[in-house]
């Protein structure tokens, strides 16, 4: 099981939440506590970077789709930076989930996105 390392940098007002390893039922609770720490002090948009997480599984989904409704209903977004032809985008796409949320190539693309 590769470890998983979360790195949270700020641009302005916006987190970003950096993902490196593999986001799987062993990491989601601290990837889980992490995204709700930040809305808790009051962030309503929050850029997750998948760019290096190599896999995700079902729980690891779960975490992300919970907090999409959770700064949806707080009038934010949940902004997701994810390689394409990556097994971390195949994976949205088997499980419909690649039109559901805001999903960018590029971290300054969503950050322009989330500051319009």
């Amino acid at each position: 099981m590769a470890e998983l390392t979360i790195q949270i940098t700020s641009t302005g007002e916006i987190p970003v939440m950096g993902l490196s390893g593999e986001l799987d039922a062993y990491h989601a609770p601290r990837v889980k506590a992490e995204l709700e720490e930040l809305l808790a002090s009051g962030k309503k948009t929050v850029v997750v970077n998948l760019k290096r997480v190599a896999y995700i599984d079902s729980t690891g989904l779960g975490v992300l789709v919970a907090a999409r409704k959770q700064v949806l209903d707080a009038g934010g977004a949940l902004l997701l930076v994810i390689l394409s032809e990556s097994a971390v985008q195949r994976t949205f796409t088997i499980t419909g989930l690649l039109g559901v949320f805001s999903i960018f190539e590029e971290e300054a693309a969503a950050l322009d996105a989330a500051a319009s």
